[in-house]
């Protein structure tokens, strides 16, 4: 089970994967960012798709670039933080 230091770490491994290096990410934007991108089916989710909601919901406007970008583990760590914020 997750506790709240798990959805911290959670929150920072997402940031550290789509190059977010300015801005931590709260509750409310992550609920805001996963709003938007479940409106699109998981087959259409880039990482362009992704930070552009990044953008539109957060003050984030620059992304590091960074080798570690990979789509599934993004999807991934989404579903994780998702359950542990459905709780």
């Amino acid at each position: 089970m997750f506790g709240s230091q798990d959805l911290e770490g959670l929150k920072r491994q997402f940031e550290k994967k789509l190059g977010i290096y300015d801005y931590h990410l709260s509750d409310f934007d992550l609920r805001q960012i996963f709003q938007e991108i479940e409106q699109h089916p998981i087959s259409s989710r880039t990482i362009p798709l992704w930070q552009s909601i990044i953008q539109q919901k957060t003050p984030v406007r620059t992304f590091l670039e960074t080798k570690a970008l990979d789509l599934s583990d993004i999807n991934h760590i989404h579903q994780q933080i998702r359950d542990v914020l459905n709780r």
